[in-house]
C-alpha cells in the first residue's frame, strides 16, 4: 500500500496515480466493513479504513511483542522530540492530512509543540 504526498491512495502498487489506484482484485468487506449497508463508500473513507485497520494491526504486533513493531513510533516520538516537524509529519500514516493539521496549530514559536506547548514532555525531558 503507498499513500502519495498528494493524496493519493494505492493498493498493491507502491506509486499511485489516482485517487484510488488499486492494483489486484477487490473483495468487498475484506479490509473494511460498512456494517451501515448505506452505500458504497468514497475514496477518502476507503482510505479512512485503511487507516484505522493499519492502526489496529499495528496495536495488535505491539501487543503480541512482534520484534520491530515499535520502531516507527520510537523514530516519530524521537522527531518529536528534537522537533523536526517535516521528519515527523513524513512518517504519519497520512502526510498531507498531518500537514494540514500541523499548519493549522503550529505555534509561532519552531521549538513549541502545537499540541502540548511550552509544557510538552519531549521538551522537558
Amino acid at each position: 500500500m503507498g499513500l502519495s504526498n498528494n493524496g493519493n491512495l494505492g493498493i498493491g502498487t507502491t506509486g499511485p496515480s489516482a485517487e484510488l489506484d488499486v492494483n489486484g482484485r477487490i473483495r468487498g468487506n475484506a479490509v473494511y466493513g460498512y456494517a451501515e449497508h448505506l452505500g458504497l463508500p468514497n475514496c477518502e473513507e476507503v482510505k479512512e479504513g485503511i487507516i484505522a485497520t493499519r492502526i489496529a494491526a499495528h496495536a495488535a504486533d505491539l501487543a503480541k511483542g512482534i520484534p520491530n513493531a515499535g520502531r516507527r513510533d520510537y523514530s516519530i516520538s524521537k522527531f518529536r522530540k528534537q522537533r523536526k516537524w517535516r521528519e515527523q509529519i513524513n512518517m504519519s500514516l497520512d502526510p498531507r492530512r498531518a500537514r494540514m493539521i500541523h499548519s493549522r496549530l503550529k505555534s509561532n514559536i519552531a521549538d513549541i509543540c502545537s499540541m502540548c506547548g511550552e509544557f510538552c514532555p519531549m521538551r522537558i525531558t
